[in-house]
């Protein structure tokens, strides 16, 4: 059994929570009224959806992806590859939000890696290390893979996307 995260009104509103152990594609609210509460305010609830899967070919016009098992520290011996692509004559953004991989010299070991159309295209960066990489705008292609090696892991990172016309 998974952790459930537990709320009572307050006020402030309680902190945002993560909850990684949902099975399938849902995650559910259940709102209970005290015993004599009659009415109130109310309240609003946000929520975003991260790809949890390592790689895969993500189209929708905006979303974030994760490293294998983040928040948590990401496995070693992983390798995952995503494909963000547009209609031509778009463009793609990517930004990332975290960014904490183990650090090596030339980024050799740990990294992220991305490319403009393919694994053959054009090089457009290769990151490793705890310094977040500035935002990219570029084509409407992105191939990105994160590798780690056997040895040592990190803290992961999130990356966030959109597709733009």
């Amino acid at each position: 059994m998974h952790p459930t995260p537990n709320f009572h009104i307050s006020s402030p509103p309680p902190p945002p929570f993560t909850h990684t152990h949902t099975q399938g594609n849902s995650l559910r609210v259940f709102l209970v009224r005290p015993e004599g509460f009659l009415s109130g305010a109310g309240f609003r609830a946000t929520y975003t959806v991260e790809d949890a899967a390592c790689g895969g070919e993500l189209t929708s016009a905006q979303g974030r992806f994760a490293s294998p098992s983040y928040p948590d520290s990401y496995p070693p011996s992983a390798q995952c590859v995503w494909t963000l692509g547009s209609a031509p004559g778009n463009r793609v953004g990517l930004s990332f939000l975290a960014f904490d991989l183990e650090d090596s010299q030339g980024c050799n070991k740990d990294y992220v890696e991305v490319h403009r159309d393919s694994a053959e295209g054009p090089l457009v960066g290769h990151f490793c290390g705890g310094e977040v990489p500035s935002n990219l705008t570029v084509g409407n292609t992105l191939w990105i893979k994160f590798n780690s090696d056997g040895d040592g892991t990190g803290g992961g990172f999130v990356a966030q996307y959109t597709l733009r016309a």
